[in-house]
């Protein structure tokens, strides 16, 4: 029983929402848009009882309030390898002004001074170890898209009124223009705030270099000790960070453990040497000697690696771990990242913190693609260490670790066969031997055996054994179809939240409007529709509770675009209008239409995804569906503006020619005018562009696609773009190339993620047109070993994280269903009879 959840969801306030984060109060006056924030840290031990009081208090003083939702979250935000800005933050307080901020610290510290809690490293702390901390920042969701760093700006507002960033780095920080809540003194007066000085610390002692990691359990230091001038690593344990239940196994005890393990190897060749150790202020300092070598993600992106010297980092892993073995440790937490690559092709082992020699040790990592899902990964154990070895084994040969999923039960497809299938795929596509697929497998089928102990057999040893492929006995049984009637059945029964959305989407996806097509309702109206026919009123009751509540949100970026605002919005409506007629949606159609003739002219982006050559394409798709003289002169009149952008735009790299962004989504808008309109007039520039689009495929197929970036094989920016271009535009003169480019393409799946608009959905989008039947079968295949039941038992796929899923059409589920069930490019037009 979750004794925190228990008493959140029984704490009644006048107003309460939630998230699957968080359980926000609202219990004071409107919340402002920025100001002095308060956040309480807990140990998981002492959270119960930190939310009853701090609860109580600010029900008294009318104050608003966000708190981590159940304890499972609590673990997650104080996971000592918890990087995100969320660390630590269990509670987050709202005061109204800078006093009530100052009353409510005040009283806070004298409430909780009997508890410790993990440090917020974006806040300032009220004394060492105090589990309240206050930052200067946004109440308010407001942020920009900064595309030069390519991430969402958190904002506030300055003195001037002017949006600027609000700050959340790993230091405290107070705006300028922003007077401090308390002086040094009164900080001394009232928290005892007085830290230890380094000057009487063994600190003192080293020089440091640079920071190589940054994590909420402390930060890793490259340094050199005075005296001796010796290269060192410095790891630090932050005091109370950690997510056990009974506090044994802390940040602290983690790195005391490395340190045990550094001693207990001092006979090893491939391990450091421990140095000191020592505290701080609490926190907890290792120091061991210094590693040459390059690390995983080192060698991953250098091309010059052999295959001969990646079988010899694994066989001489393979001896670590066999040694070890027989000596009665296991290593519980094995990745690609705990070794050092030397050039002889020898290996370091490092981070030792979870090596343990008990027979059955808690484990307490779960490194993501190291593990077999489907096992109990509460209990340590070596056939886990043996699956580990295949999972770092197939990273080090091709690069990265495999993306796979937990199993599904209903599909009988365990991960272990997921695993399986991949690597087979892998041979095909050339990213691994035969041979090193048939010891990874060996290695693999290990992990199942219930023997104890067995000597792993070496990479380099007698090549001829080769073990059958699993592909050939993988057969097609799967229901997709009711997979998504399930799902679109779960959306249309769901709230509208205050934010207009009725399911989460990314962090990029939940700045854009709610309405979109790539991110929101409009992705989910299509596929209801498409899959889920006889719901119009349930589609329309959605349709005008999200409308409600988006008129009263603040302005979108690209709020009229294709991709992100009205006009996929539009398309979504007029699809959901031919199939059911109700002249509810022509009324919704009539209204977007007519905004976005009247701000078209404030457009600054032409291009498909954002601008006005999307926005075009959308009222083309109403004109060929309702006779409307208004719309098509509009759209005859702007047209021109699409073409001398084509045809001025100078093509310099990939995604300058790519469709969302590039040239190739300007030629199909005009391809489809030509079409909707029967006007010739850009033909021969539409055909001599697709000559020049093929031959730039034809270019890269003699080079190869393996040296390019994710992005480089996707819809928007890439090669797929490309393809289903010519798909659209030309398909019967280039159909040969155009297999030929899907096969060869294929080959860099194990680079590419999973969905429509970034990844293996795209290129499979463009298997709708040619129907490349055996291509198809394993690309699904690929996106089967990907997918898997969320807490609803719905079948799902993993999105840009792999870790998570959203159902978004452009980056999440509903896309990759879109393109398994063989549906044509979602911007599909055709002239229809108009009503």
């Amino acid at each position: 029983m979750d004794l925190l959840n228990n008493a959140i969801t029984s704490f009644e306030p006048t107003a309460q929402e939630e998230n699957e984060t968080w359980v926000y109060y609202s219990i004071g006056k409107k919340l402002k848009k920025q100001g002095w924030k308060i956040h309480i840290s807990s140990q998981m031990t002492d959270a119960l009882i930190i939310f009853e009081k701090v609860s109580k208090l600010l029900l008294q003083e009318k104050c608003n309030f966000k708190v981590a939702k159940n304890s499972t979250v609590l673990a997650e935000i104080n996971s000592p390898r918890n990087d995100t800005s969320t660390a630590n933050k269990f509670i987050t307080i709202y005061p109204n002004n800078c006093k009530e901020a100052r009353h409510l610290i005040i009283k806070l510290n004298d409430l909780l001074k009997d508890y410790q809690g993990p440090q917020i490293m974006s806040d300032f702390q009220l004394g060492i170890n105090s589990p309240i901390h206050y930052r200067y920042g946004g109440f308010q969701a407001r942020r920009v898209f900064n595309q030069e760093k390519n991430k969402i700006i958190h904002m506030i507002e300055d003195d001037k009124g002017n949006l600027v960033e609000d700050v959340r780095g790993s230091t405290p920080y107070t705006p300028n223009w922003v007077v401090p809540l308390f002086s040094e003194e009164e900080k001394d007066y009232y928290f005892s705030n007085k830290k230890e000085t380094i000057y009487n610390s063994k600190l003192q002692n080293y020089h440091f270099i640079s920071i190589l990691k940054k994590t909420n359990r402390g930060n890793v230091y490259r340094a050199v000790k005075k005296d001796t001038e010796q290269p060192v690593i410095i790891k630090q344990a932050r005091p109370f960070v950690g997510n056990s239940n009974d506090e044994k196994w802390m940040a602290i005890n983690e790195l005391k453990n490395e340190k045990m393990m550094l001693q207990e190897f001092l006979d090893k060749s491939y391990t450091a040497n421990y140095v000191d150790d020592f505290y701080l202020e609490g926190n907890y300092f290792l120091v061991q000697t210094e590693i040459s070598g390059k690390n995983f993600f080192e060698i991953a992106l250098r091309n010059g690696v052999s295959t001969k010297q990646k079988e010899q980092y694994i066989q001489n892993i393979v001896q670590i771990i066999n040694e070890l073995h027989r000596e009665g440790y296991l290593l519980v937490d094995l990745s690609p990242t705990n070794f050092i690559y030397k050039e002889n092709g020898q290996v370091s082992l490092i981070d030792l913190e979870n090596i343990s020699n008990e027979k059955a040790p808690v484990r307490r990592v779960q490194t993501p693609g190291m593990l077999n899902q489907d096992t109990d990964l509460s209990i340590a154990n070596i056939q886990q260490d043996y699956f580990a070895l295949g999972m770092v084994a197939i990273a080090i040969l091709i690069g990265h670790v495999l993306p796979v999923s937990k199993g599904d039960g209903k599909l009988n497809l365990s991960s272990m066969q997921k695993v399986m299938l991949v690597i087979d795929l892998a041979v095909e596509s050339d990213d691994l031997t035969p041979y090193q697929s048939s010891w990874i497998k060996i290695v693999l089928k290990m992990s199942e055996s219930t023997q104890t102990s067995q000597n792993i057999p070496m990479l380099l040893e007698d090549r001829s054994e080769s073990l059958p492929s699993t592909l050939s006995n993988h057969s097609f049984s799967y229901d997709f179809h009711k997979e998504i009637i399930e799902i679109t059945n779960d959306l249309l029964n769901r709230t509208v939240d205050k934010h207009g959305r009725i399911a989460k989407s990314s962090e990029f996806g939940e700045f854009i409007s709610p309405l979109s097509i790539q991110h929101g309702l409009a992705g989910y109206i299509v596929m209801i529709n498409k899959f889920y026919h006889g719901r119009s009123e349930k589609i329309k009751n959605l349709i005008t509770q999200v409308n409600e509540v988006n008129n009263l949100l603040a302005p979108f970026e690209y709020e009229n675009s294709l991709l992100f605002g009205r006009s996929g919005y539009l398309w979504s409506l007029i699809t959901t209008f031919e199939t059911s007629t109700d002249p509810d949606y022509l009324f919704f159609c009539e209204q977007i239409v007519q905004n976005l003739m009247e701000q078209y002219k404030n457009e600054k982006c032409v291009d498909f995804a954002l601008g006005k050559a999307g926005i075009l394409l959308s009222l083309m798709k109403y004109s060929s569906v309702i006779e409307d003289v208004q719309v098509d002169l509009f759209i005859k009149e702007n047209i021109e503006e699409i073409f001398n952008s084509f045809s001025t735009i100078s093509v310099n790299n990939l995604m300058e020619y790519a469709f969302a962004h590039g040239k190739a989504g300007l030629a199909y808008v005009l391809n489809c005018y030509s079409r909707i309109y029967k006007d010739d007039i850009y033909d021969d520039a539409i055909n001599s562009f697709s000559d020049f689009i093929a031959d730039v495929i034809r270019k890269q197929l003699l080079t190869g696609f393996d040296k390019l970036k994710s992005l480089d094989y996707s819809w928007c920016e890439g090669f797929s773009g490309l393809i289903l271009y010519l798909c659209l535009v030309k398909q019967e003169k280039y159909q040969l190339l155009l297999i030929k480019a899907q096969n060869e393409l294929f080959k860099q799946h194990l680079n590419m993620g999973t969905s429509y608009c970034h990844g293996l959905a795209s290129l499979l989008q463009t298997i709708a047109y040619t129907e490349n039947k055996e291509l198809y079968n394993k690309i699904v295949i690929i996106l089967l070993t990907r997918s898997y039941r969320d807490s609803n038992d719905y079948l799902v796929f993993q999105s840009e994280c792999p870790s998570q899923s959203v159902f978004d059409f452009g980056t999440g589920t509903f896309g990759i269903y879109w393109t398994i069930l063989k549906e044509k490019f979602l911007f599909s037009l055709d002239r229809k009879s108009k009503r």
